[in-house]
């Protein structure tokens, strides 16, 4: 919890404005989450971000993956559903020549926010690369089978499809990689 102070400082002090985003957003969120002190990165992701730091150049987009997706973790751990699922779009729908494990995971868990927010999978804007909806549904079929049960409303069905994978679930679903 040390760092967090140290980090919301070095973010106020390389932002050109309070809408610029930095790669040292991704590192504070991700502390914010690991120390479950939250009200730090919500003051900070409640900003909607208009512009990325150039950072001479040096800005990675891997940067700007995991804060939306760490973002959209701590959403969805204090219950702003909407908010989370709008930060698990924005990371999969980033433009891309690959799927990469950030977005994968971030598919995997609007997933599940939409079945929260809207009791069915949420549609993939149009707007996404094709490579990312063409293979993230392959990648993440546990997820879809998982949404495609949940749609039946039988829970018969969710729980056979919960206890068949259930060791998929718990190991990459529901515990938090480590992805900085």
């Amino acid at each position: 919890m040390r760092g967090i102070e140290v980090l919301s400082t070095a973010i106020r002090k390389t932002q050109e404005s309070h809408l610029h985003l930095t790669s040292i957003h991704a590192h504070l969120v991700h502390l914010c989450l690991l120390s479950k002190c939250f009200k730090p990165a919500v003051k900070l992701m409640d900003v909607d971000i208009m512009d990325i730091s150039k950072e001479r150049g040096m800005y990675d987009v891997k940067h700007f993956l995991l804060y939306y997706y760490y973002g959209g973790m701590i959403y969805t751990a204090i219950k702003k559903y909407e908010r989370a699922q709008y930060f698990f779009r924005v990371c999969i729908t980033t433009p891309a020549l690959a799927v990469s494990h950030i977005m994968l995971e971030a598919f995997k868990k609007y997933i599940l926010v939409s079945l929260i927010l809207e009791g069915k999978i949420g549609r993939i804007p149009k707007y996404a690369s094709l490579v990312v909806t063409r293979f993230i549904k392959p990648l993440s079929q546990v997820y879809w089978d998982l949404a495609t049960a949940f749609v039946t409303n039988c829970p018969d069905k969710v729980c056979a499809v919960i206890s068949k994978n259930q060791d998929t679930y718990i190991r990459y679903g529901f515990n938090m990689p480590i992805l900085l």
